[in-house]
Formats: C-alpha cells, structure tokens, sequence
C-alpha cells in the first residue's frame, strides 16, 4: 500500500513555526538516517527532523553564509554561496572547511557536488571535489 506523503517541517511543531512565519525558502532535503532523520536546507539555516516531521535536534545547522545552492555527498553538505563553498558534516552540524573563490558565480553539476561549474573572474572554471 502506498503511504499519504508526509509535511515536513510539521505544521503543529510550535519549535518550528519560525520557518512557516519567516521568508524562508527550501534548498533541499537530506536523509541523514535511513527513513528516520532528514535536514530540511532553507536559505538561512538547516534544520534537523524526523521522518514524521517533527523537530530531532536542538542545534540547526547554521550557515557562515547564506547558500544560493547545496549538494550533499554523505556525510558532508556543500553550500555553495557568494564566494566560496563552505563544507559541513551533517552528523555532526559542524563546519569542516571552506573552499574561498574569489568571485564565485557557481553551481553543482549534481546533487553529490563532485563536479561544478564555477565563474572566477569572469571565467569559467570546473570544479572537481575528490575524496568526498
């Protein structure tokens, strides 16, 4: 039997009204524990639920700087922002590095993030991340 889909964030979780109050928009939806944790991405923070919607940690992922777009290759999210991707392990909600570009107009080719397309000084550059 097919199962109703489920609203994430949970609409009666008050902890996370915020996110229905403010102009916050979804980047993505990571599975951090198979079919139980999940890290809902908005465009100023992550926030970390179970698989019926409701809050699973107190401690959101906070960016170092809003993200345009994220990849994810486990454990690690890639924000891409302005000028640099910033990486964090999802487990943990704690930064591990940020890769600074000077002007960065980029994107992840896939959703893993192991091939982008940056523009550095006007120039287009690949971006090829290994050992993720």
């Amino acid at each position: 039997p097919t199962l109703p889909p489920t609203v994430l964030p949970d609409q009666e979780d008050k902890t996370l009204a915020f996110i229905r109050l403010n102009a916050l928009y979804a980047l993505a939806c990571i599975e951090v524990e198979y079919k139980r944790e999940y890290l809902l991405c908005f465009n100023m923070l992550g926030v970390y639920v179970l698989n019926t919607g409701h809050r699973s940690r107190k401690q959101e992922l906070m960016w170092s700087s809003p993200p345009n777009k994220v990849a994810y290759t486990a454990p690690y999210l890639l924000s891409y922002c302005q000028h640099c991707v910033d990486v964090y392990d999802v487990r943990t909600t704690e930064w591990v590095q940020t890769l600074p570009l000077q002007t960065l107009s980029g994107s992840p080719f896939n959703f893993l993030g192991t091939l982008s397309i940056c523009m550095v000084e006007g120039q287009n550059f690949s971006l090829t991340l290994e050992g993720c």
